[in-house]
């Protein structure tokens, strides 16, 4: 299995577009095979090398309150599918470690995500409205995320959702990319397991 190696996207989004998209087929074919001998020690070891390094450049070269570029989010859409359909695949392993690792990463309980503006000069008046699909985005197990706070202009708007049977989150730290205290899971934001939208003004900050 090739090893990936980033070397930021910013110039270069068609080549930072293959190696996502490169590394969820990895993820892809050997959830298929979990179980089998075709799976080795050196390819699982290989293979969550990749994920951690497509991670961290999720967690690192992702910015609050801007949106990605559409193909490169479309990219990590297609990544977290796979990689959700890996960690469920771990779950049922016969490998205990991997099941260990599941029962890590697999996140049920409650989330908090901000939003709001990134750059001053956008309508921070206007109020940014939760859109409720199944698009894989950041989410906080802290109620307060002050960082998130001091990276948003204008009013913010907080979302709290409740994740429960048959949903689950990805929770970022143990794979050891989360920024901060971020405490980040990735999760749709699903309409019926939403809790409370709430929305705080600047000057209430």
């Amino acid at each position: 299995m090739r090893a990936v190696e980033y070397s930021g996207w910013a110039s270069d989004i068609e080549e930072y577009s293959k190696m996502i998209n490169c590394v969820k087929d990895q993820i892809h074919s050997v959830t298929k095979k979990l179980d089998t001998p075709d799976i080795s020690a050196d390819i699982l070891n290989t293979l969550m090398d990749n994920i951690c390094k497509t991670l961290d450049e999720w967690t690192g070269t992702t910015y609050v309150g801007e949106k990605k570029n559409p193909k490169i989010s479309k990219m990590y859409q297609m990544f977290f599918i796979e990689l959700y359909s890996f960690v469920l695949a771990c779950q049922k392993s016969e490998i205990e470690e991997l099941r260990e690792f599941a029962g890590k990463v697999l996140y049920r309980g409650k989330l908090f995500r901000y939003l709001g503006h990134g750059d001053c000069q956008d309508d921070i008046e206007c109020r940014v409205e939760p859109v409720y699909n199944d698009i894989y985005v950041s989410w906080s197990k802290k109620r307060d995320n002050s960082y998130l706070k001091s990276k948003l202009y204008g009013t913010i708007t907080v979302l709290c959702c409740e994740i429960k049977e048959p949903y689950y989150g990805i929770d970022l730290a143990p794979f050891g990319v989360v920024r901060a205290d971020e405490a980040e899971v990735v999760f749709p934001t699903v309409e019926n397991t939403m809790l409370e939208v709430r929305y705080i003004e600047e000057e209430d900050r």
